[in-house]
């Protein structure tokens, strides 16, 4: 029995042993001072190479946004004159201008004096004797107007005369035909004052009888420009 005690206290000495004096190493390991670390060698760089080529233009990057707009330039000459376009359509017809009046004046013996015609300024009236005496005059609705006449009548030989009234007003007769009243053609051109309006009148006259019934003719036209 006390061989067996003896026998376990030496073991468990043997084993007290080695754990207290790792507890005393870990103590020396800890109160030792701290080693001090080497420093690194000091990196000497040496001389900078040749720069190599420029690699290849990268992709281009999304587009950004859209800035504000700058200031209007100056104005730019202008361009060459582009083709002419299609015609529109006709617009609606507009009033009718002056145009062309017939003269028609035939009357008998004893016909008091009358109005022929009226236009563009010029008036023109006529009469009949009693005897067949035909007598033809004309007048302008202003004053101031100017008229010139030329008028061809038949004989041997045949007659040609000119009339002028350079202040034809309205109170006026202006007896362009005279005694060249019987067989004769003629040309009145009548200029109101300002110019307004030119009248032409072409015309022929007669003194002549029907069934012994004497008469007296004015026909011809007249036309007007404005």
């Amino acid at each position: 029995m006390y061989r067996r005690s003896a026998l376990v206290a030496l073991l468990v000495a043997a084993v007290a042993v080695p754990f207290v004096g790792g507890i005393a190493a870990t103590a020396g390991a800890v109160d030792a001072p701290e080693a001090k670390k080497k420093p690194k060698p000091k990196l000497i760089r040496g001389p900078r190479g040749r720069r190599g080529p420029i690699g290849p233009r990268g992709l281009p990057g999304e587009r950004g946004p859209e800035g504000p707009a700058g200031p209007a330039g100056p104005q730019g000459p202008a361009g060459e004159p582009g083709a002419p376009g299609a015609p529109g359509p006709p617009g609606p017809a507009g009033p009718s201008g002056p145009g062309a009046e017939r003269i028609s004046f035939d009357v008998p013996a004893g016909t008091a004096e009358t109005q022929i015609l009226s236009l563009g300024g010029l008036v023109l009236r006529g009469a009949c004797s009693a005897g067949g005496d035909l007598s033809v005059e004309a007048a302008s609705t202003t004053n101031n107007a100017r008229a010139r006449a030329s008028v061809v009548a038949a004989g041997t030989p045949d007659t040609v005369a000119y009339d002028e009234d350079d202040d034809l007003d309205t109170t006026d007769g202006f007896d362009f035909v005279g005694a060249n009243d019987d067989d004769a053609v003629g040309t009145l051109v009548y200029r109101a004052p300002t110019g307004s309006t030119v009248v032409t009148v072409d015309f022929l006259v007669e003194q002549h009888s029907v069934g012994g019934a004497a008469r007296c003719l004015i026909a011809g036209a007249a036309v007007v420009a404005q």
